[in-house]
C-alpha cells in the first residue's frame, strides 16, 4: 500500500511541476543533460548556437541559471514536439481510473513507450484488478491471481537466454553446441592450414604431414570429413585423413567413408573405406546405404549395393531385395522416325537417345550389382534372379525357422 501512494504521489508531483513551468513561462523546446557522472539536467539550452561552445548555459526547469563545462556532459538529447505536448497536457490528467487510462491510451498512440507504463501502473494503484491495464503490463491470470509470464517462468525454472525464455538444460546443450562449433572452426582453420603445406610441398610439410597423422580430437571430424569426400584432393593426403577418421567412429566420419567407398576415383583407396567401416559395427552404414537404394540416379543405387555387398552385414538382405529392379526415367530425344537406342552400364544404369523432341520415360532397370551383393550374403546356391516375389518367400521361411530354433531353445 505504501508503495502505491508512493507512485501516486509521485505522478501527482509531476503535474504540479509541469503546471508551475507553464505558468512561469519557461520557453518549449527544452533538453536533457546527460552527466559523466551519471545523472541529468532538463532544461533550456540557452547558448546553443555559439560556435565553438565552451560551456553549456542552461536554464532548468524549476528555474534559476546554470553554467557546465563542456567537460561535465556526456551528452544532450532535445526533447521532441511530442514529449513536449505530452508534459502541456499532463497537469490536466484527473488521477481516476478513466483519466489514466484516457492518458496511457494517449501516449500508445504517440509511440511513448515509458510514459504509458506509469499511467498504466497508476491504475493499478487505483484498481488492482484493472484486466486492461494488467494484459498490457504483460500479466495473465494464473490460478486467480495475476501474475506476470517473466515472474511465471521463473518460478518454474526458465532462465532468459539470447533474448529467449529456455531451459537451463536447453541453455547447457545450446552452449556445448556454440563450443563444439568453435572448437571445430579451429580445427578446420589448422587442417586448412596443414593440407596447404602438404599439397604444395612447402618446407614444413613433413611437420604438417606429422599434425594432421597426430590428431587427437573428434572436433576436427568435420575438416577432415570434408577433406576425405573431395574428389579433387590428392589421394595421399586422403589416405592421412581416413586413418585419423578411423579413430573416431562418429556419423560424420562413417558417412564420409561411405561416401568415399562409393565415389571415389581410387579404386584402393575405396576398398580401404570399406575395410575401415568394418573394423567397427556396420549397422547405421548399412542404414545409410539402405537410402540410396531408392535414390533416382540408378548408377548410385548400384555403387550402394556393391558397398552393402562388401559390408557383409546380413541386415541388408530385405533392403537389397526390394532393390533388385528400380524404376526410373530418363529424358530422351525423339527422332523423325520414332525410332529408338537404349544403352546401359554394367552397373544397370540405363538410358534412351534418339533425335527429334525430348520427352520422359520411365523404364525398369534390373539391377546387377544388386544382385551380386544380395548372393554375396545369403547360402550359397540360393538365387533367385531378379524375381523379388521368390526372394521374398526365401527370407519369410528362413525368418519363421529362426524363429522357431529361437523358440526350441527357450
Amino acid at each position: 500500500m505504501a508503495r502505491a501512494c508512493m507512485t501516486r504521489t509521485l505522478i501527482i508531483i509531476g503535474m504540479a511541476a509541469t503546471l508551475e513551468l507553464v505558468c512561469a513561462g519557461v520557453p518549449a523546446g527544452a533538453e536533457e543533460f546527460f552527466l559523466k557522472h551519471g545523472g541529468y539536467i532538463e532544461g533550456e539550452w540557452l547558448n546553443r548556437n555559439e560556435k565553438p561552445a565552451r560551456v553549456y548555459e542552461i536554464q532548468p526547469l524549476m528555474g534559476g541559471r546554470l553554467t557546465l563545462s563542456i567537460e561535465q556532459v556526456d551528452r544532450v538529447v532535445a526533447k521532441s514536439p511530442t514529449l513536449e505536448e505530452y508534459e502541456r497536457l499532463l497537469p490536466k490528467v484527473p488521477d481516476t481510473v478513466a483519466g489514466q487510462w484516457k492518458m496511457a491510451e494517449y501516449c500508445r498512440k504517440n509511440g511513448l513507450k515509458t510514459e504509458r507504463e506509469t499511467h498504466l501502473r497508476a491504475i493499478l494503484e487505483l484498481d488492482a484488478d484493472h484486466a486492461a491495464a494488467r494484459r498490457v503490463l504483460g500479466y495473465s491470470k494464473i490460478d486467480g491471481k495475476w501474475m506476470q509470464v517473466d515472474q511465471w517462468r521463473k518460478s518454474h525454472g526458465y532462465v532468459r537466454y539470447k533474448g529467449a525464455w529456455r531451459l537451463p538444460q536447453e541453455v547447457e546443450l545450446e552452449a556445448r553446441k556454440e563450443r563444439r562449433e568453435v572448437e571445430q572452426s579451429q580445427w578446420r582453420a589448422r587442417i586448412r592450414r596443414w593440407r596447404s603445406s602438404v599439397v604444395r610441398q612447402r618446407k614444413d610439410s613433413e611437420d604438417a604431414l606429422q599434425q594432421l597423422q597426430a590428431i587427437d580430437s573428434a572436433m576436427a571430424v568435420p575438416a577432415l570429413a570434408e577433406i576425405l569426400t573431395d574428389r579433387k584432393e590428392p589421394t595421399q593426403l586422403k589416405s592421412v585423413c581416413l586413418r585419423v577418421l578411423g579413430r573416431f567412429p562418429t556419423t560424420t566420419s562413417v558417412e564420409s567413408m561411405i561416401r568415399c567407398a562409393i565415389s571415389d576415383p581410387d579404386r584402393e583407396l575405396r576398398e580401404r573405406c570399406i575395410d575401415e567401416l568394418k573394423r567397427h559395427d556396420t549397422d547405421y552404414a548399412v542404414a545409410f546405404l539402405t537410402k540410396m537404394l531408392s535414390d533416382k540416379d540408378n548408377g548410385l543405387v548400384n555403387r550402394a549395393g556393391w558397398v552393402l555387398g562388401r559390408l557383409e552385414n546380413p541386415k541388408a538382405i530385405p533392403a537389397l531385395i526390394d532393390a533388385l529392379t528400380t524404376k526410373h526415367r530418363f529424358r530422351i530425344q525423339g527422332s523423325g522416325g520414332g525410332n529408338y537406342q537404349a544403352g546401359f552400364s554394367p552397373a544397370g544404369g540405363g538410358g534412351f537417345s534418339t533425335g527429334g523432341g525430348a520427352k520422359l520415360v520411365e523404364r525398369e532397370i534390373q539391377n546387377k550389382s544388386v544382385l551380386a551383393a544380395l548372393t554375396s550374403l545369403v547360402p550359397d546356391g540360393v538365387n533367385y534372379a531378379y524375381s523379388e516375389p521368390s526372394w521374398k518367400r526365401w527370407y519369410a521361411q528362413r525368418a519363421a525357422a529362426a524363429n522357431v530354433d529361437l523358440r526350441r531353445d527357450g
